[in-house]
C-alpha cells in the first residue's frame, strides 16, 4: 500500500469518527437549539424537529467532505452528480367512487422542471387530455380533481399530448448528455398504474422516461426518517403552505415541486428508486417476462390468445399463476410471488381490455386470494 493511499484511509476514518461524533451531538439536541444552531449557520430553521435535525447532519457532513479537497461548496446536493433536472408529474385520472378495477384514463398531464444546480423551477408543461373508453366524467372525477367535462371535451386525446410533450422534452434538449433528468412523482401510482394502462388503452409502448422515477415519499421518509408520507406531511414537516387546489394536476406537481427544492437544499441524496415492472411491451400489447423460473405457457400472453381462450382455460392459468404463488411463498422466494401477482394482474387487464370478461362476472375467489397472498 502506497503512502499516499494509506494516508487517505486514515483521513477517511477520521472523517468518520468526527461525523459520527456530530450526529451523536445533533441527536441530543432539543428543538430551540436546533434553531438557535440553524440560526447561526445561516440555515432554513423551518419545519419539525426530524427536519431540522437532518439539515443540521447534512451541513457537517458536506463541511467535512469538503474540507478534504479543500473545495468547500457548502450548496452542493449529491443529486448533482447525476442527474441536472428533475421532472415532478403528478398525473389526474378518470375515477370513480367504489369502483374497482376501473379503467383510468389520464386527463390532465402537468409537468414542472426543476433545475438542480439553481434549486428552483424553470418551466412547466401543462395539458389536459380526452378520455376515450370512459368519455363522461363522474360526478365524483370532476369533485375531486376539478376538471370539467366541458374541459375534456376540448382537449386533444393522449398520443396527441404525449407527442407534444415529447416535443417539449426535445426542445429543452432533455435526456441529452448535458440535460440529464429524473421523473419525480408522489408515490408509485402514476407510473406504474396511470402511464401503463394509459399507454395499453392507446397502444403505444411505453416511453423510456417512464421506466424509472423518483419516488419522493420514500426518499423523504428515508431522509427525514418519518414512517409515512403525502403531499401534506411532507409540506407540513417543513412549515411550507400548500398553493392551488389540493388533487389539481398542476398545482400538486408545483407543492411536489416546492417539497423537492427543501430537500435538495437540505442536501438530500435523490435518486431513482423504483422502475416500471419487469416486462415488455409491444405495439401488440403483447407481456413478455424476462425473469426466469416461468413456464414457457405464461411467458407470453397475447390479446389474440385471449380471444381464442375460452373462459375456463382462462381462469385455469390464473388458478395455476395462484398455485405457483403459493409453492414460491412458502419457500419465501418473495420477488416470485411479486412477480406471479403482476402476471396475474397483467391478466386481469388484458381480459377487462378484450371484453372477455367484466369486473361483475370476474371470479372474485381469485382475486381475493391474489390479494391475500
Amino acid at each position: 500500500m502506497s503512502e499516499a493511499r494509506a494516508k487517505k484511509d486514515v483521513d477517511d476514518v477520521a472523517i468518520g469518527k468526527k461525523l459520527s461524533r456530530l450526529n451523536g451531538e445533533v441527536n441530543d439536541l432539543t428543538k430551540d437549539k436546533l434553531v438557535e444552531q440553524l440560526k447561526v449557520l445561516h440555515l432554513n430553521t423551518k419545519g419539525v424537529k426530524s427536519v431540522l435535525k437532518r439539515r443540521l447532519k447534512s451541513y457537517h457532513k458536506r463541511k467535512l467532505l469538503a474540507s478534504l479537497n479543500g473545495n468547500i461548496n457548502l450548496k452542493f446536493n449529491p443529486g448533482q452528480a447525476l442527474y441536472d433536472y428533475f421532472l415532478v408529474i403528478d398525473f389526474e385520472a378518470t375515477c370513480d367512487d367504489n369502483v374497482t378495477c376501473y379503467k383510468h384514463e389520464i386527463i390532465e398531464f402537468p409537468a414542472v422542471l426543476v433545475n438542480i444546480s439553481e434549486q428552483k423551477i424553470v418551466d412547466e408543461f401543462h395539458s389536459y387530455v380526452k378520455p376515450v373508453i370512459n368519455k363522461k366524467l363522474t360526478p365524483f372525477c370532476t369533485e375531486l380533481t376539478g376538471i370539467t367535462q366541458d374541459t375534456v371535451d376540448k382537449a386533444p386525446v393522449f398520443v396527441e399530448v404525449l407527442n407534444s410533450f415529447e416535443d417539449w422534452l426535445r426542445k429543452r434538449s432533455l435526456g441529452s448528455k448535458d440535460n440529464k433528468f429524473a421523473v419525480v412523482t408522489d408515490g408509485p401510482w402514476d407510473m406504474s398504474r396511470f402511464m401503463y394502462q394509459q399507454c395499453m388503452h392507446s397502444r403505444i409502448q411505453l416511453p423510456q422516461w417512464t421506466r424509472k422515477w423518483v419516488n419522493i415519499r420514500k426518499s423523504f421518509c428515508n431522509a427525514y426518517e418519518q414512517p409515512k408520507a403525502s403531499i401534506n406531511i411532507m409540506l407540513e414537516s417543513f412549515s411550507i403552505p400548500f398553493e392551488g387546489r389540493q388533487h389539481s394536476g398542476i398545482c400538486d406537481s408545483r407543492n411536489i415541486a416546492n417539497i423537492l427544492i427543501q430537500m435538495i437544499k437540505d442536501g438530500c441524496y435523490l435518486y431513482e428508486n423504483e422502475r416500471m415492472f419487469s416486462r415488455k411491451i409491444d405495439s401488440t400489447n403483447n407481456l413478455t417476462y424476462k425473469r426466469k423460473g416461468f413456464d414457457q405457457k405464461f411467458v407470453s400472453l397475447s390479446r389474440k390468445e385471449l380471444l381464442e381462450c375460452k373462459d375456463g382455460e382462462v381462469m385455469r392459468k390464473m388458478r395455476m399463476i395462484i398455485f405457483m404463488m403459493r409453492r414460491r411463498g412458502k419457500k419465501k422466494f418473495w420477488s416470485a410471488v411479486t412477480s406471479y401477482i403482476r402476471m396475474a394482474s397483467d391478466i386481469i387487464n388484458l381480459m377487462m381490455l378484450t371484453k372477455r370478461i367484466s369486473a361483475e362476472t370476474l371470479d372474485v375467489r381469485v382475486i381475493q386470494e391474489i390479494t391475500n397472498i
